[in-house]
């Protein structure tokens, strides 16, 4: 079973996403893969075998798909079991707006939910389609491609990163700058370094070595000055002063004065902070609401916080109460009420604790 990293938190800058469900809008996943001696197939949520294995490899669940291996070569089921894409790809990745990445003879495109190529294998290596477009390399270089593989930004840039409320960051040379969907640039390339491009209407940026922020037009709202910052999140955004961490508010005001030796984003109303040798997570007035006593943690999702307990592993509820452990693996994320674990012995597990399925191997 696979296990979530641990997190970094002595960095210059960081970029820690909140877990996310990865199920889109068809509903929760009726499958789960499960690993019984060297082959994988899937329970349903009660933990029953739905399709026994044998395969080499199964995935998750995403809109309606699961990646299979046989052999050497990737497929898909969906959620009956039944294969639907047959195994034919050196490498795929998950489905994520109505398409999967595809690598046939070291070559990238997408197929969709029936296996038909929609984005023929061309591409040096591309990323997930966001807002209608897809990082794409060619050589060395690259742009962005639409959903039917049209190149809409030649590849021209060193480095580019996905469409955030409409518009992407690229590189040119050193300098960052941003691009709308038609490949216009609109923010021209002048920043040394940028935090994910935009949330909530503004994007960190680096220049002279301190981080700022600008809007959508490029104006520097808050003046380069913090040594490390995250993006926005929840309104508030951690920054680092003189060594310490705390919050500001899109106006740029100080709404919890930096005093933690890290601070994470907000998610669900908490964020991870650290003093001394432990993390604890304060709200957004700056109370303590988990007092520190964790080597780490990470954000809360759907009410929960993965963390380290000493010499065991577990998760949080809100108040601080341990629902769970685990002696070695931490448990992963949960989608359709089920998160993997890890300890004596691998399974699954329900937002209570309980396991529902255990490998009896």
């Amino acid at each position: 079973m696979r296990r979530l990293a641990m997190p970094i938190v002595a960095v210059a800058f960081f970029l820690l996403s909140t877990p996310c469900s990865s199920v889109a809008s068809q509903g929760l996943p009726a499958l789960f893969p499960i690993q019984q001696q060297g082959k994988w197939g899937f329970i349903d949520r009660t933990g029953k075998v739905v399709v026994s294995p044998q395969f080499k490899h199964a995935g998750d669940f995403h809109e309606g798909r699961a990646s299979i291996k046989v052999g050497d070569k990737f497929g898909f089921v969906d959620e009956t079991g039944k294969v639907v894409i047959p195994p034919q790809f050196d490498q795929v990745t998950d489905f994520f707006a109505g398409l999967a990445r595809v690598e046939i003879g070291g070559k990238w495109g997408c197929v969709d939910p029936n296996g038909k190529m929609v984005v023929s294998p061309r591409f040096t290596s591309r990323g997930t389609f966001a807002e209608g477009r897809a990082p794409a390399q060619l050589g060395e270089k690259w742009g962005f491609i639409d959903a039917s593989g049209a190149m809409v930004v030649p590849c021209q840039y060193v480095e580019v990163g996905p469409f955030a409320e409409s518009l992407a960051r690229v590189r040119l040379g050193a300098e960052w700058g941003f691009v709308d969907q038609t490949g216009k640039i609109v923010i021209q390339p002048r920043f040394d370094g940028v935090v994910g491009g935009f949330y909530e209407g503004l994007a960190a940026v680096k220049q002279g070595g301190k981080w700022g922020f600008i809007d959508t037009q490029g104006t520097m709202v808050m003046p380069p000055q913090f040594e490390a910052v995250s993006y926005f999140a929840e309104g508030l955004a951690a920054v680092k002063l003189q060594g310490n961490y705390g919050f500001i508010d899109k106006a740029g005001q100080m709404v919890v004065k930096p005093q933690y030796g890290f601070a994470d984003i907000f998610s669900e109303g908490l964020a991870v902070i650290r003093l001394g040798d432990k993390c604890g997570y304060v709200d957004r007035t700056g109370r303590m609401a988990i007092p520190p006593r964790f080597s780490w943690a990470y954000p809360f999702s759907e009410g929960l916080a993965w963390v380290d307990l000493g010499e065991r592993l577990g998760a949080i509820d809100r108040s601080g109460k341990v629902i769970f452990t685990s002696s070695s693996g931490l448990p992963g994320q949960f989608q359709g009420g089920l998160a993997h674990f890890q300890d004596k012995q691998t399974g699954y597990l329900d937002r209570t604790g309980k396991r529902i399925w255990v490998d009896p191997d």
